[in-house]
């Protein structure tokens, strides 16, 4: 099963790889197509690295990593675990075991995740800039930061994901929990008074807002102890709900 599980884990990271390659070329492409239009401004290096890569250009920035990556993210989790028949879980020793082994695999899935977002980050940058650009706006401590907030976010996407397809069916999950965190994202593009209102979304990007000088690194202390509170609190919940989840259909007739 471990050796299935892994050979998965590569299946899915190589696109996942090359997704956001992509995502990561194609906004700068079009920015420095930009600038060699007429009329466009003349800008300095500084100037192009910080529309790069804090706000033009980045790919981490709130509309990939709310929507285009999330949804990434969940539908791989779902198909990773979709294999995962009731007659293979009631095979383990408890259903407690089942839990830490699946909350595990989903911790080591948004490491890898959220690791290949920050490599691509600041090795392109690195490519595209030089190590002394980079070095100098201090990319690299900052992208640290963020690695942590970010999969903070993401270990919460799964948790999520796994407590609404106890609640629910694990078919229907991923479209569940997709739409749930667009709609956190959207609301404060529609919504202006949830600008002002803190929603758990707001504590998963922390780079940009570094880079750009919107918060300091002290200001990142109280987003990592919100997010650590929010996933020990979505842990002890999927351990509950799961511990009184049905897992066999009755028609089988098999026993936990």
């Amino acid at each position: 099963m471990i050796k299935y599980r892994i050979k998965k884990f590569i299946l899915f990271f190589i696109p996942i790889t090359l997704c956001l390659l992509f995502f990561w070329i194609y906004p700068i492409i079009v920015f420095m197509d930009w600038l060699n239009t007429d009329g466009a401004p003349s800008l300095r290096e500084e100037e192009i690295f910080l529309n790069i890569m804090g706000t033009n250009g980045n790919f981490i920035k709130p509309n990939n990593i709310f929507a285009i990556f999330s949804v990434i993210a969940i539908l791989s989790l779902s198909f990773i675990f979709m294999s995962d028949k009731p007659i293979l879980i009631v095979r383990l020793k408890s259903r407690k075991k089942y839990i830490s082994m699946h909350l595990t695999e989903t911790l080591i899935f948004s490491c890898i995740f959220v690791f290949l977002i920050e490599t691509i980050n600041v090795m392109g940058a690195v490519s595209f800039f030089g190590v002394d650009m980079v070095t100098k706006f201090k990319l690299i401590e900052y992208s640290l930061i963020d690695y942590i907030t970010l999969l903070l976010f993401y270990f919460r996407m799964g948790i999520v994901l796994f407590i609404i397809g106890i609640v629910s069916n694990k078919k229907i999950a991923p479209f569940i929990t997709v739409a749930i965190y667009i709609t956190e994202a959207l609301s404060q593009n529609f919504f202006l008074v949830m600008e002002r209102v803190w929603t758990p979304n707001k504590d998963a990007i922390s780079g940009i807002y570094l880079l750009l000088g919107d918060i300091t690194l002290t200001d990142t202390i109280p987003m990592i102890i919100r997010s650590l509170i929010m996933n020990i609190l979505l842990i002890g919940v999927s351990y509950y709900l799961f511990d009184k989840k049905d897992l066999i259909d009755k028609k089988e007739n098999i026993s936990t």
